[in-house]
């Protein structure tokens, strides 16, 4: 049984481990197709959703121009995966917008806690981190 635990472990760690690619100030995720900003900005940068909307649709990396923010579920996909965050060099456990507004209160957007996945919904008047994200299809 233990041989077979071990196993299983192992092939869990070599899936995510494949998972994920390295690139100059971005980390992608291959199997969600994100490609998602890790520079030194995400460490510290808090700005209203509104603002934040801006900075992500501004954001230049390279060559690539179509940043945004993230979505609730990509965030909550990388809340969840420890693994993914351990790849991160400029990633830390802050509250999070999403590009998603709280339907039911207009004046709300979407935040997700990165340490635990928690999502709040969140005055877009108030400060919260920003990360960028990007579709990212291999070619």
């Amino acid at each position: 049984m233990k041989k077979l635990l071990v196993f299983f472990f192992l092939f869990i760690s070599a899936l995510n481990a494949d998972k994920w690619e390295n690139r100059a100030n971005s980390e992608v995720d291959k199997s969600a197709h994100i490609e998602w900003q890790d520079t030194s900005v995400i460490e510290s940068t808090d700005l209203k959703w509104k603002l934040a909307k801006k900075y992500c649709e501004g954001l230049h990396i390279g060559v690539k121009d179509d940043w945004r923010l993230p979505k609730k579920r990509e965030l909550l996909g990388l809340a969840h995966d420890i693994q993914g965050q351990k790849k991160f060099k400029h990633l830390k456990h802050r509250v999070f917008w999403t590009i998603e507004e709280d339907k039911e209160d207009p004046v709300n957007s979407w935040a997700v806690y990165s340490a635990n996945g928690h999502l709040s919904s969140n005055d877009k008047c108030d400060d919260n981190a920003v990360i960028c994200v990007r579709t990212y299809y291999e070619k």
